[in-house]
């Protein structure tokens, strides 16, 4: 009984070390290295920075927003595959993003 729930303990960290890996990798290489790419892209399309850097603000207020929502569909719903179509749509907009051209 005690080698079944260590074998269990050690599976759930794993899942922990996993599920972490899969949020900040991400996460750290698009949010810091997004400002390396702020002059190139003000300097093509003539933005603004203002305008080049907006969605560094509205990301945070939309997951702020999107938090409570996503809680509750991982309440009622099986979370893998909720994360597995968020993870999929969040993979989606930012390879769509590579070809915005206007805001």
């Amino acid at each position: 009984m005690g080698t079944a729930r260590t074998k269990g303990a050690v599976w759930a960290w794993l899942v922990v070390i996993g599920c972490i890996g899969f949020y900040s990798i991400p996460t750290g290489i698009i949010g810091n290295t997004s400002g390396i790419f702020v002059a190139p892209v003000m300097d093509q399309f003539g933005w603004t920075q203002t305008d080049t850097t907006m969605y560094r603000t509205i990301q945070p207020l939309v997951a702020a927003v999107c938090a409570p929502i996503a809680g509750k569909l991982m309440e009622k719903y099986n979370p893998r595959w909720i994360l597995a179509a968020v993870s999929a749509a969040f993979g989606l907009t930012s390879w769509a993003s590579a070809y915005a051209t206007e805001l």
